[in-house]
């Protein structure tokens, strides 16, 4: 693409993400009804999460989508229960509200979209730092771990 394309491209791709980082209260109002344990559905709540996973890929969000998909892997494997995980569940629930509050943050911190070279680059910043949160949660709880393995 021409440099003008791509920066009408890079402009467009921050108008979405900025939109998608606007649906995350919702999105957590959502999988906190799933996640309870009186729901007890793994597969509705292993839905919600694939959503998610894909949708926190295509928006560049990649420590999201990965954290999603163990998650998702891991109920869908049997390998983690809402059941009897709801522990290692809410562990999860705690790593996307703070990637929520993190890209609220940045959201209100810069609300035009003039610069989107920052806007990416803080994109970025926030996505490397979850990314290392996610590690060190999976470190500790091996069903995560095991799923992070496999999908590798």
């Amino acid at each position: 693409l021409p440099i003008s394309d791509r920066g009408a491209m890079e402009n467009e791709i921050a108008k979405l993400q900025r939109e998608y980082i606007a649906s995350f209260s919702e999105k957590e109002t959502e999988l906190r009804a799933l996640m309870a344990p009186s729901h007890g559905d793994d597969k509705a709540l292993a839905q919600a999460l694939h959503k998610i996973a894909g949708s926190g890929g295509t928006y560049r969000m990649q420590a999201l989508s990965r954290s999603t998909r163990a998650l998702e892997v891991a109920l869908l494997s049997g390998a983690i229960t809402l059941s009897g995980d709801q522990g290692l569940i809410n562990v999860w629930l705690q790593f996307f509200t703070t990637a929520r509050k993190s890209y609220e943050g940045l959201a209100a911190a810069d609300p035009t979209i003039k610069d989107c070279e920052h806007w990416h680059s803080a994109v970025g910043r926030i996505d490397t730092a979850l990314q290392s949160l996610w590690e060190k949660v999976a470190k500790t709880h091996k069903a995560l771990r095991l799923q992070e393995e496999d999908a590798a």
